[in-house]
């Protein structure tokens, strides 16, 4: 199983949680890789591989840097993951996730409970939280008829809300005056 996250690494992105998580979800599903795709933030590629090797994760946590081809790694990853610790005004990658019909597990701050609905599009869970996230990635793991209920469900969501048709109907309802 891939873990994906696609954000920059940066300490805020809460990265250092994920890899802790994913040092617990890592003893049930020790074949699990976590991908972390982002652009890299002053010593966090190093700083994360590090904190990989002393979990016992060494060759298990990958940063594959920034990105032109985000969908190849989307195609192969089993669950998205959005561990930001900091407030998100909003979350490409989320969208992103749902897109590609991940199972995706977010953390419940900035508008992350809005876009997710919790059980139904993904798994929404306390920031700063590695024993919680790493509860919510293992379970998407252990349950894959779930997961992929739950990537299917997302998928529709972001079609609601992101597609160029529900774009234009929100853009329509803004501009056009009632009774038009």
């Amino acid at each position: 199983p891939v873990v994906l996250t696609v954000a920059r690494l940066a300490p805020v992105k809460g990265h250092s949680v994920l890899v802790e998580a994913m040092g617990i979800v890592g003893r049930e599903f020790p074949e699990a890789r976590l991908v972390l795709v982002g652009k890299p933030w002053e010593g966090q590629p190093a700083a994360l591989l590090g904190q990989a090797r002393k979990l016992g994760l060494e060759g298990r946590v990958i940063c594959a840097g920034h990105r032109q081809d985000v969908a190849r790694f989307l195609s192969i990853a089993s669950v998205g993951v959005m561990p930001s610790l900091g407030s998100e005004e909003n979350s490409r990658g989320v969208g992103e996730y749902m897109a590609a019909a991940l199972p995706v597990v977010a953390r419940r701050i900035g508008v992350m409970p809005e876009l997710v609905e919790e059980g139904r599009t993904g798994l929404i869970v306390p920031p700063g939280d590695a024993r919680a996230l790493s509860g919510a990635i293992a379970s998407l793991l252990r349950d894959r008829a779930r997961a992929s209920e739950i990537g299917k469900a997302g998928r529709r969501r972001a079609e609601a809300l992101f597609s160029c048709a529900a774009f234009d109907s929100r853009l329509r309802s803004i501009l056009v005056p009632p009774g038009l």
